[in-house]
């Protein structure tokens, strides 16, 4: 809103996620963009479309690489959890929250057992499961209207039977850029995690919600590039297959081209607040 703007003082804008959903007007074309001083975008692609098709060509646009990927080198050394301190291979699970739309991306109603399962069966690796903070409010919501027997209470309980596992752990607050380097596999349904995940080099496994037409065309160039370097899974079938070969038979046929494309299209990987920060004080201080 224009009206919450304070022209006094000049405003920059760093996207909170990347930009993986391709919905030009809600990335390129929102109130922050077009009023803000400078913008600082992610990465090739994102620079590129907003030079062609943002208004005023892109003039208040800085390409700076994303600043949350800075933790992939800073947090290197940081302690993980109690749990994942050991030699066991860690797996991640993390389901989107967008449960209220059916033709959106979430899955977990649908392979919420399934996932739990490999982990009761599977005590020879770690698994975290990471859900988005919003899935437990649209639980709620969505146990309110009648649109799911799956209540508040029974979710409560879902992240408790994680915990309580040995080799299971709940993670919904903090920082995760570090468990994301030091894991050996996602299994998620979330949009910015397609890009976030891409610099750890480590293989994902995509749901797609089979409950969503065409899918594949809500992604943008780039988001399209990372899916084919990861694992998609339409169904229960192919979600059971991919985790039989790329996790437990460790069966990683695309590593290399996940490696190319992060070196192609991520700049500034571990320096991109501290790029930010140069370029402020030499455009302030000249």
């Amino acid at each position: 809103r224009l009206d919450l703007l304070n022209w006094k003082f000049l405003t920059c804008y760093i996207p909170y996620g990347l930009l993986m959903v391709d919905s030009f007007y809600y990335h390129y074309d929102n109130v922050n963009v077009r009023t803000s001083w400078k913008v600082f975008l992610d990465t090739d692609a994102s620079y590129s479309r907003a030079l062609s098709d943002a208004e005023f060509n892109g003039l208040n646009i800085v390409k700076a690489g994303y600043p949350k990927f800075d933790d992939y080198e800073m947090e290197k050394g940081a302690e993980l959890p109690v749990k994942l301190q050991n030699d066991k291979r860690t797996i991640i699970y993390a389901p989107h929250w967008s449960l209220n739309f059916e033709n959106n991306f979430a899955t977990f109603d649908l392979y919420k057992d399934i996932v739990l399962n490999f982990a009761i069966t599977h005590p020879e690796m770690n698994f975290v499961f990471k859900p988005h903070p919003e899935l437990e409010y649209r639980i709620k919501a969505r146990y309110k209207t009648g649109a799911s027997e799956f209540s508040h209470e029974d979710y409560i309980n879902y992240m408790k039977t994680w915990d309580a596992l040995p080799n299971g752990i709940c993670i919904t607050q903090g920082g995760y850029i570090s468990i994301f380097e030091r894991s050996d596999c996602m299994i998620t349904d979330c949009g910015s995690f397609i890009g976030e995940y891409l610099p750890s080099l480590n293989p994902c496994i995509y749901i797609f919600n089979p409950r969503k037409k065409h899918q594949w065309d809500a992604y943008t160039p780039l988001a399209k590039k990372i899916l084919n370097t990861y694992y998609i899974a339409n169904d229960v079938c192919e979600l059971e297959q991919y985790f039989q070969d790329v996790v437990v038979n460790d069966n990683d046929i695309k590593k290399e081209s996940r490696i190319n494309l992060k070196q192609a299209q991520f700049g500034n990987i571990g320096h991109a607040g501290q790029y930010i920060c140069d370029y402020l004080e030499r455009e302030l201080v000249d």
